[in-house]
């Protein structure tokens, strides 16, 4: 890339180059869309807003705007030496879509049809160069030396790499196989640039409300302005759905709903992923509300069968492990201990995890699926005979587990879902049922504590950074290594947080699910200061609740955050899981709140040690 080129990227306002002094000689012939309305108004910063119809499509003048402006930003920025648009980088492709939103107000889920009408105007653009400015001038390549005197952004070696591809014999059998396609297209449109977004809010303007079938879209996109359909495949056609429409009201009914008037006059269904007579981007079960097939992965079954039985040999020899070392209590040496009970429970459990792993991480989340288990569950059960009666005597594993004072905690309140705060535990190893602890953080501080203090029974609110007892089974300890931080990338926030016991980073982006070079850099580092383990980490993308509009990544992450922070769940990806689609405005006000309160007793206990300092 140029230096040119690359000061054009950076631009920004003035990314898109003028053609005002080309001087046209042809009579009648459009010149290249330069789109500077939109230019001017990207750096005054009143951006057009682009809307949207039920489907997904904008819609209306705005959208118009934006399809072209694309195409503008396409052609001055994505070199044409790139073979596809596989082939342009993906900082590339993200700089487009900063400069349509430098222009736009777009919605945060279009960026993909965004970028494959991108995509779709990189390759046509590519297409009229070759028909207009190479292919007829391929005897006289003197003239293929410099790109068209219309098209003066175009760098020069881009040009001839370009140029050179498209005199290829490869080219030429893609080519013609191109035209050969081209002639299966029997009925074609006359929207010009309309669209057949827009076509059919004009059709329901006229509609008083009644549903407009798709047939009738595709019918009146290839009728002429006098109401004529002059060519005489797509007139059979549309008899066809004249009939069929009629017959449809007198039924009232459709036997399959993906075969509907236009697949039935055409013939056949609709190619995959595409449906004809809608428009760009809509996939079959966005548009018959229908669920996707799920593709069956092969050999994933027999890689859990193998799995599963070695995870079953490793607990047999963990379960041999704990019992050396296991301290019984005395209600419990009246019988043997039924091992079979441990080791079914423990087998069921990992099975269960290992099932609702995800398919690419199976094997990872298989290896750790014992560290994630919730030790309180599992119980010993002990059998004594009576006479004719059994009795069973329970034993919690718990007390076989040692937890290091100083580690962090959740606090709950009658059962372990319902988490009021987060703390620190001092004394673990306390006589009886309770354990020392304080408190860091609370949710809800108009409960009251379990354990009554001196003072007798007291508001929770009112303990936040005092000791005092909690019950034992009510204190879920945090004994994962985790450290999260928030993460910009410039204009953006996300959150990454890292478990150093396990070598793995979990990356929580509530707009897209892409991974940013330069966080997988900053992780690298903080590892390097982990003595015991420097290996690379392994990423896991999070699926997490994802922001509606462009401005409260900041506040979600804060509320990723916090979830984590105060959920009983065991890990990061159960506490997402867990979570809703998108958070809503009341959930972000409690962030906000707490953000607001926090940098408010901030700034008076700043001004009240400035105070006591003079």
């Amino acid at each position: 890339m140029t230096l040119g080129k690359q000061a054009r990227l950076e631009a920004g306002c003035s990314s898109v180059p003028s053609t005002e002094g080309v001087i046209n000689k042809g009579k009648g012939t459009r010149g290249p869309t330069e789109m500077s309305e939109i230019t001017r108004v990207s750096c005054d910063e009143h951006k057009r807003v682009v809307e949207y119809n039920e489907l997904g499509q904008p819609i209306g003048e705005s959208a118009t705007k934006l399809k072209s402006f694309i195409g503008t930003t396409v052609r001055v920025h994505v070199p044409i030496s790139y073979q596809s648009w596989e082939d342009v980088p993906i900082e590339l492709k993200d700089k487009i879509y900063e400069l349509i939103e430098g222009g736009f107000v777009v919605d945060p889920r279009s960026k993909k049809s965004i970028l494959q009408n991108a995509s779709v105007c990189f390759r046509n653009f590519k297409s009229s160069l070759t028909t207009k400015h190479v292919l007829p001038y391929k005897k006289d390549l003197e003239k293929l030396k410099d790109p068209p005197t219309e098209y003066s952004f175009i760098d020069r070696e881009h040009w001839n790499i370009f140029v050179a591809s498209r005199l290829t014999e490869q080219f030429k059998m893609v080519s013609n196989k191109g035209r050969e396609r081209r002639k299966n297209n029997k009925y074609n449109h006359r929207m010009s640039r309309k669209g057949y977004a827009n076509l059919t809010e004009e059709m329901k303007a006229t509609s008083n409300g009644e549903l407009i079938d798709r047939a009738l879209v595709w019918k009146k996109a290839r009728t002429t302005k006098d109401g004529e359909i002059p060519d005489i495949d797509t007139k059979e056609v549309a008899n066809k759905i004249d009939n069929l429409l009629v017959s449809k009201r007198v039924s009232h009914s459709m036997n399959n709903v993906t075969c509907d008037i236009l697949s039935q006059a055409i013939g056949g269904n609709d190619p995959p992923e595409r449906i004809r007579g809608v428009g760009q981007y809509v996939t079959p079960s966005k548009y018959f509300h229908t669920a996707r097939e799920k593709r069956k992965k092969v050999g994933k079954e027999e890689d859990y069968v193998e799995e599963r039985a070695r995870m079953v040999a490793r607990i047999l020899e963990l379960e041999a492990e704990l019992m050396k070392h296991k301290r019984v209590p005395e209600v419990a040496t009246k019988g043997e201990t039924d091992e079979s009970k441990i080791k079914s429970q423990m087998a069921s459990k990992s099975i269960d995890t290992s099932d609702d792993a995800n398919d690419h991480d199976a094997k990872e989340e298989n290896r750790q699926v014992l560290e994630d288990l919730t030790i309180e569950d599992l119980t010993i059960e002990k059998q004594d005979k009576v006479g004719e009666e059994n009795k069973y005597v329970f034993a919690s594993i718990e007390t076989l587990t040692k937890v290091k004072d100083g580690t962090s905690c959740r606090l709950a309140i009658g059962t372990k879902d319902n988490v009021v705060g987060a703390g620190t535990i001092f004394d673990y190893d306390m006589d009886g049922d309770n354990v020392k602890v304080s408190v860091d953080m609370v949710t809800d501080g108009n409960c009251f504590v379990p354990v009554p203090t001196k003072e007798g029974r007291t508001m929770l609110s009112q303990e936040v950074g005092s000791q005092l007892l909690w019950p034992r089974h009510l204190v879920i300890p945090l004994d994962e290594k985790i450290l999260m931080f928030p993460y910009n990338s410039g204009n953006h926030w996300c959150l990454i947080a890292i478990d150093f016991s396990r070598g793995t980073a979990y990356w929580m982006d509530p707009l897209r699910n892409r991974i940013n070079n330069d966080a997988s850099d900053v992780v690298r580092i903080l590892r390097s200061f982990d003595i015991s383990n420097k290996k690379k980490p392994v990423w896991r993308i999070i699926k997490c609740p994802k922001q509606g509009g462009i401005v409260e990544c900041g506040y979600y992450v804060m509320r990723f955050m916090r979830d984590i922070i105060l959920s009983s769940n065991r890990t990061i990806i159960e506490v997402m899981e867990g979570s809703t689609s998108t958070y809503s405005q009341d959930d972000l006000d409690v962030v906000r709140t707490e953000w607001a309160k926090f940098v408010n007793e901030y700034i008076l206990c700043s001004q009240s040690q400035s105070y006591g300092s003079h």
